[in-house]
């Protein structure tokens, strides 16, 4: 896998500056603002599903503590946090979602 780079610059992107994207939305480089691509919406989806989703149906089901499974749930978001900025790819324009 590997980061996502500035649809303008071609700027490649750090991790941390792929984490600093969920709120500043710019390149750290030449400052454009940059745009998940329809293909990028869509393969952040399918971690969101696998890691959050179907683990929290999983254990919701098997373990009969709720606080448990909140820290199930907590433990998955992280991990998904963590792992989409690899699934990342900019653009300039904003596209469809779909």
């Amino acid at each position: 896998m590997k980061l996502p780079t500035c649809a303008t610059c071609q700027h490649s992107f750090s991790y941390q500056e792929s984490i600093q994207y969920y709120w500043k939305r710019k390149c750290p480089a030449c400052e454009t603002k940059q745009y998940l691509t329809t293909k990028s919406n869509v393969r952040t989806s399918i971690p969101t599903v696998v890691f959050i989703l179907f683990p929290g149906f999983v254990v919701f089901n098997l373990v009969d503590s709720f606080w448990i499974y909140t820290c199930f749930a907590i433990s998955f978001l992280i991990i998904t946090l963590l792992v989409l900025p690899f699934f990342f790819e900019f653009s300039n324009e904003r596209q469809a979602l779909f």
